[in-house]
């Protein structure tokens, strides 16, 4: 209030000091005294297109246009306007000096004091060769001041003028600054620049919710709690000693208020912004997921919280969907990871005259407008989320515009989005990608068993999906045996020199192929889902191979009961005699006979070969699975054998 009042001081000074320097004789001089201006000129980030056209539209702003001729003479401006239609907006060619200048950097504003005096004896022609500045000009009288806003097709500005005929007085001047710098900033709270400043050097470490896709499935099984994903903008808020800030993706600030807090400690609350309203979802720290949700409760009086729920049946998950009071558009699983998703595939692009860009190259597909959008809206350059559909042309429908956003998404975000996505099938089992991820971990788990890991014999190796976990075990031998020519094929396509395999069979052949080497010692034998599909022969030859004395382990999981059902995961019929075809939806196990393993009669087997039975239970120990999934799953059983000392 101090810069205003000294302000005011000097304005009335010059105006006063300049009546008394003039004698009552020169009437056309006296006249020009008043020809002095106050005004204060708004700076900052928020004096912007979209800001200042909201500010002209809820206040009713009346308009005019005019092209202005100006020139600049040492430090004094020269201007001479003329209306839209050519007439005279302004007769006279003014001369504007700036006298006094004086910055309030904190409130955003710069206090000018300037002159304008009429030139007489100069003509238009003084501008003779100068192009005009297309001016828009919208102006109000408010709290006894002149609020004006105006454009020049390069720039926006906006100035608070004193109006020396309504007796505006320091104080009405100061708060119709701060009102007009407060609708700019479209908050009823004035954010000052300190604030700003300060809050945007706060780096914001925050978990970036990863899109739930077929590569990453495996990550769902290290969440605990699950949430609607809101259909709306991302935002932070930052409280910093009982000052609350809200901060967008482009470090755009906003000054929320204030609340008790007996500390200054430093909180990011992660949130979503769906119309206008804030729902906290995370709090940006290093503490684990169950105590930043607790944090969270802290803050329930000025927010709105996000619903989290313990997850306890995948496919009960869609059911969140049903809600419509808050706009959702899919699934937040929350864990040591985020994860999304989605039930539309969509990614943020920039849109040009010559197609579709990522951040890091152009992307090729057909465009549309979604039905939701209005095209009429639409501008070149921007960034827009946009749904795909992926088939052979690649359709792009643009959904909405996204000012958030900094920058577009890079090709592989694009590819995690699209290539690779799960459609809602994947909550009600089908292709059971979950069940598959969870076989995959039991398998890593039991071939960590052994203590000595020398060699490793693998029965039924298949297109070598375990070849890593041979790898990252540290085997140092290994032998594959798997009779299917297709099979082969795949595995060595994935199969380069740095493998653990020594040799890759097609049979039993194992006196042969193996028993001849003197590394058989401390071996493990696996068999995983493999021994359903065994013959009489195959048998024969596992137990020959399991008298061998270097062989310590034999694991294996098979099929061992089984339950005739029909549903999105899978289809079973009885043959007779132990004997079922199988299909398993949305994978390549498709009209399969196989046999139910007596695991009585394998037990007792072993047992003659002196191997003692370690572990057995079913595959049943995943709660992320699916229902259709662990239904599945239960029918099968790992067994772990390990041979006595002798």
């Amino acid at each position: 209030m101090e810069i205003i009042s000294n302000f005011f001081s000097k304005y009335d000074r010059i105006i006063r000091l300049t009546r008394d320097s003039l004698s009552p004789e020169d009437d056309y001089l006296l006249s020009q005294v008043n020809n002095y201006e106050l005004e204060a000129r708004i700076k900052g980030f928020f004096v912007n297109e979209e800001n200042c056209r909201r500010f002209i539209k809820n206040h009713n702003m009346e308009e005019r246009g005019y092209s202005e001729y100006s020139k600049l003479v040492g430090k004094s401006f020269y201007r001479y306007r003329l209306t839209e239609d050519g007439g005279s907006f302004d007769e006279k060619i003014i001369c504007k000096s700036k006298l006094l200048k004086s910055h309030c950097r904190d409130l955003w504003f710069t206090l000018n004091i300037s002159s304008e005096t009429q030139i007489k004896n100069l003509s238009s022609s003084f501008f003779e060769g100068t192009i005009p500045r297309l001016i828009e000009r919208y102006s109000m009288i408010y709290k006894n001041c002149i609020i004006e806003i105006g454009f020049d097709k390069r720039v926006w500005w906006v100035e608070v003028e004193r109006d020396v005929s309504l007796h505006c007085s320091p104080d009405s001047f100061l708060n119709c600054i701060v009102y007009v710098v407060k609708q700019l900033q479209n908050s009823k709270y004035l954010l000052k620049w300190s604030d700003y400043e300060t809050i945007r050097r706060i780096e914001i470490n925050y978990r970036k919710p990863i899109t739930l896709n077929k590569r990453n499935v495996a990550d769902i099984f290290g969440c605990k709690w699950v949430s609607p994903k809101f259909d709306g903008i991302r935002k932070f808020v930052i409280v910093r000693m009982g000052r609350m800030f809200v901060v967008d993706m482009k470090q755009n600030v906003e000054f929320l208020g204030v609340i008790p807090k007996k500390d200054d400690e430093l909180t990011i609350l992660d949130c979503e912004e769906v119309d206008g309203i804030l729902y906290i979802m995370d709090v940006i720290s290093e503490q684990e997921p169950k105590d930043r949700l607790n944090k969270r409760l802290e803050y329930e009086e000025w927010f709105h919280l996000k619903p989290f729920y313990e997850i306890s049946s995948l496919s009960g998950c869609l059911k969140m969907l049903e809600d419509t009071s808050v706009p959702t558009d899919g699934i937040i699983f929350l864990g040591d990871k985020i994860l999304k998703w989605k039930k539309d595939n969509t990614v943020d692009l920039r849109i040009t005259e010559n197609g579709l860009y990522a951040s890091d190259g152009k992307i090729e597909g057909d465009i549309f407008f979604d039905d939701s959008f209005d095209d009429s809206s639409f501008i070149y350059g921007e960034i827009y989320e946009i749904k795909v559909v992926v088939d052979k042309c690649n359709r792009h429908y643009i959904y909405r515009l996204r000012k958030d956003k900094p920058h577009p998404n890079p090709k592989y975000i694009y590819d995690m989005n699209t290539k690779y996505t799960l459609n809602s099938d994947f909550f009600r089992g089908y292709g059971v990608p979950l069940m598959r991820k969870y076989h995959s971990q039991v398998k890593q788990k039991l071939l960590s068993l052994p203590e000595e890991k020398i060699c490793l014999i693998d029965i039924g190796t298949g297109q070598g999906g375990d070849i890593k976990k041979w790898e990252n075990l540290c085997y140092q031998h290994v032998y594959c045996i798997e009779p299917d020519p297709r099979s082969c094929e795949e595995f060595l396509s994935r199969n380069n020199r740095n493998t653990v395999v020594n040799k890759y069979l097609r049979d039993f052949d194992l006196f042969q192929d193996i028993g001849k080497e003197e590394i058989l010692t401390s071996t493990t034998v696996t068999a995983f889902f493999c021994m359903n599909l065994f013959q009489n022969k195959d048998y024969n030859s596992l137990f020959k191979l399991l008298k061998i004395k270097g062989i310590k382990y034999f694991i294996c999981i098979c099929l061992t009961e089984i339950r005739v059902v029909d549903n999105i995961c899978f289809t079973t019929k009885n043959l007779g005699h132990n004997n079922y075809n199988i299909t398993i939806h949305g994978t390549r196990v498709i009209n399969l006979n196989e046999t139910i393993v007596d695991e009585e009669l394998l037990t007792k087997r072993l047992t003659s070969l002196n191997y003692i039975l370690m572990k057995k239970e079913p595959l049943n120990k995943c709660n992320y699975m699916t229902t259709e999934e662990k239904e599945l799953s239960s029918c099968y059983k790992l067994f772990v054998f390990k041979r006595k000392q002798e």
